[in-house]
């Protein structure tokens, strides 16, 4: 990579100053410091704005001494007003003006069949992949415990829970292992009723119109454990030809 820098010399003539432009060239640049005086590549523009990016156990780019980033092996800190990423991956904490934010720990799209589910079977809808569907999920619950969370102080599950065929008024749900001593209790519950759909339109499946064919789940809660059991369901008692559910584009985000 090359880096350009132009620099402004100024040259006493004649009681005159007179400045040029000059461009450096440069395939490298070094910058080495020691534990009590860390290396820095400072920009002045006069008179009173100064900025500064220094490289020691962190790199941290600062204006007017107000730091604006900083990066290092276990954070990921900016207080900029506005931020453009075209890519970002984080393994660490972000912070955005002493803010934390979420990180995107899981992500399932069942464009091909997942594993470790207490059934791992998929389906498509009207383009969509998902998880169970048509034929597939009817009444119960599918489960999965995801190990190995890295620490986090709260837990956010996005999702889209489908909605097929003839639902009279049941249920779908979601659950997390966040009770006492482990125990799944409700974090998202929402009824639909095809009968009360007008004019509705049959995506998939059998002969019922796909009233509300995606509902989106959002849910977040305090949580601290390195593993969590999550159990998607709804109270349909009927064959899953008649009614099911599905789960497309699970996300798991943490903080």
């Amino acid at each position: 990579m090359l880096i350009f820098i132009q620099l402004i010399v100024g040259v006493l003539s004649n009681e005159k100053v007179i400045t040029q432009q000059v461009a450096l060239q440069m395939a490298s640049l070094s910058l080495v410091g020691t534990d009590s005086s860390p290396a820095f590549l400072e920009f002045i523009s006069l008179p009173h704005s100064t900025s500064r990016i220094t490289i020691d156990r962190a790199v941290k780019w600062t204006f007017n001494e107000d730091i604006v980033l900083s990066i290092s092996p276990l954070e990921f800190y900016t207080s900029a007003e506005k931020a453009s990423f075209h890519s970002l991956r984080i393994q660490g904490n972000f912070y955005y003006k002493n803010q934390p934010q979420w990180m995107l720990w899981w992500q399932e799209n069942y464009w091909q069949q997942p594993v470790d589910w207490s059934d791992n079977s998929i389906s498509t809808c009207g383009g969509i992949s998902m998880l169970g569907g048509y034929g597939k999920f009817a009444g119960g619950e599918v489960q999965k415990t995801f190990v190995e969370l890295p620490q986090h102080s709260k837990v956010r599950i996005v999702a889209n829970y489908h909605f097929i065929d003839g639902w009279g008024g049941e249920t779908g749900f979601l659950r997390a292992s966040i009770g006492r001593m482990d125990g799944m209790e409700y974090v998202w519950t929402e009824k639909y009723d095809y009968s009360k759909v007008k004019n509705g339109i049959s995506v998939c499946g059998s002969r019922y119109p796909e009233g509300k064919l995606t509902s989106v789940i959002d849910v977040s809660f305090p949580h601290t454990k390195d593993t969590i059991k999550l159990g998607f369901g709804s109270t349909l008692d009927n064959d899953p030809l008649e009614n099911s559910f599905g789960i497309s584009n699970l996300q798991i985000y943490l903080i």
